[in-house]
């Protein structure tokens, strides 16, 4: 058997070759209060069952070691990996197929900075050690606040949760009063879980008016929220007056009265939700998706008009190639209108609040979060936001189960737009098909976590060494939104490079 370690979002397929030698130390770079991962992968020739990874040795620093199986998906006869499953007990590899473990490591604000060490023990199933991993951790002695720099808002579906838990037939069908009970117990599981990822949910678990939802607005790893406006105006009203009394919560809070606007008459309808809003809740930012940028009279196009009228622009990210090449993809310099940069960067300027998005595209050239694409495209995509000024993300969904009777071996996700289209609104599986109560993850939404870690560092990095030299060194990662690295031996040493002035410039 042979074995190798490789980053935490290096993704080995099913089917990658194995090397000539085993290789069995690692070095992790990170901060306080950040987790990393590196993956360990397995090689044989003939079936080995019953092996088991222990961690012997877990850092005098009180290091947090988390250890996954990482299991794979058929993708037109690639197997991809991606879902995570907590390793619980002993784990088999199959001949010719590789087989990988994610290691996960976490610091808190309080860990000692310096050197430290995990080693780690496989064993046969007759407890004999075939390999030991000896992973070193430089830990910077900096840290990342408790308050994230960037706000994250992704959707979390309830009523896929029900489905795929068997509590109903129909996503639409309601909630058994049976079930109710177990429901709302999976739905705080599923919650908190994208919380420990440093993500956070678009619909809090309470209504606003409920004192139970006050602990999540005041959660520092609850960036942000919806403010639902399919209510009367009174209840609207009660929810602002209640925001207003604490300014934390006001300034994590949205509305978002239409998505993805496409036709005049849509923009209209923005429009007439804004003059409700400025009557009844002013305070509150509004904002909404687009991909595209229609006319909307003989003066102003769609981006100008979103930007008069809105408070929060959220365009799909390949909206900033300059170069047109497509329906929803750049949107290019005019005669008339300067390049949509330099639009985003002034509405921002303005005091004004500017996220990002992606969902089923863009696809290639772009950097996404699909499962068959490279593992460094996560991350990379959340440099790419830093650089070009966006302070949010927001994604769909992190669940959307109701296409797949099993998502753990189903991708196609969003089969009534694609069947090419794979893990789209899905970065999680229901645990009850391992045997596990609770969420599991995936290599992509552990990269997701890893690239809103990684916005800290970017934001560290400029107020200590400067604009001019942040983007001189992150160009050997990314130049521009279609225009970016693959590989991830480039991605680690830019990261480290960036640790190390940080740290140096902030302790002299």
């Amino acid at each position: 058997m042979i074995t190798k370690i490789t980053s935490g979002y290096n993704k080995l397929l099913g089917n990658t070759n194995a090397p000539k030698r085993s290789l069995t130390d690692y070095k992790i770079y990170m901060a306080k209060n950040e987790s990393e991962a590196c993956n360990i992968a397995l090689f044989s020739e003939e079936d080995v069952k019953g092996l088991t990874l222990t961690v012997e040795n877990n850092a005098k620093r009180g290091l947090k070691t988390e250890l996954y199986l990482i299991h794979l998906m058929d993708i037109k006869g690639e197997l991809w990996p991606d879902p995570l499953e907590p390793l619980r007990s002993s784990f088999d590899v199959s001949a010719g197929v590789c087989c990988s473990l994610s290691v996960r490591i976490y610091t808190t604000s309080e860990t000692e900075a310096g050197e430290d060490e995990i080693t780690l023990v496989l064993k046969n199933a007759e407890g004999q050690t075939v390999f030991t991993y000896n992973i070193r951790v430089h830990i910077w002695n900096f840290s990342y606040p408790e308050k994230q720099s960037m706000a994250t808002s992704v959707g979390l579906y309830h009523d896929c949760i029900a489905k795929q838990y068997g509590m109903v037939q129909s996503p639409r069908d309601p909630i058994p009063e049976e079930h109710r009970e177990e429901h709302a117990r999976l739905c705080a599981i599923y919650y908190e879980f994208m919380l420990k990822k440093k993500i956070s949910p678009i619909i809090l678990p309470y209504d606003i008016l409920d004192p139970r939802a006050d602990k999540f607005m005041s959660d520092p790893r609850q960036t942000s929220f919806q403010v639902p406006d399919r209510v009367d105006d009174e209840t609207l009203a009660k929810y602002y007056e209640k925001l207003k009394s604490n300014p934390e919560w006001l300034a994590k809070a949205y509305l978002y009265p239409i998505d993805e606007p496409t036709r005049k008459d849509m923009l209209d309808g923005i429009a007439e939700n804004v003059e409700r809003y400025k009557r009844i809740c002013p305070e509150i930012k509004v904002g909404t998706a687009f991909f595209c940028n229609i006319g909307y009279d003989e003066k102003r196009d769609q981006v100008e008009f979103l930007t008069e009228t809105l408070s929060m622009l959220v365009p799909k990210v390949c909206n900033f190639n300059p170069v047109n090449d497509g329906w929803g993809r750049g949107i290019p310099t005019t005669d008339r209108f300067p390049s949509f940069a330099d639009r985003m960067r002034a509405f921002k300027n303005s005091g004004k609040h500017l996220w990002s998005y992606v969902c089923w595209e863009p696809e290639k050239p772009y950097a996404n979060v699909l499962i068959n694409e490279p593992g460094s495209n996560h991350r990379i995509l959340f440099w790419q936001q830093y650089l070009i000024g966006s302070e949010g993300f927001l994604y769909w969904c992190v669940n959307e189960w109701n296409c797949c009777a099993d998502p753990w071996t189903d991708g196609a996700t969003v089969k009534w737009l694609s069947d090419n289209v794979f893990g789209d609104g899905n970065l999680t599986y229901p645990g009850h098909r391992v045997g596990y109560d609770g969420a599991c993850g995936s290599l992509r939404l552990d990269a997701i976590t890893d690239g809103v870690e990684d916005y800290e560092l970017l934001t560290l990095a400029e107020k200590y060494l400067g604009r001019d030299i942040l983007e001189a060194i992150t160009s050997a990662v990314t130049r521009g939104v279609a225009d970016y690295t693959f590989d991830h031996n480039v991605f680690d040493s830019v990261r480290i490079t960036l640790g190390e002035l940080v740290e140096r410039e902030m302790n002299k």
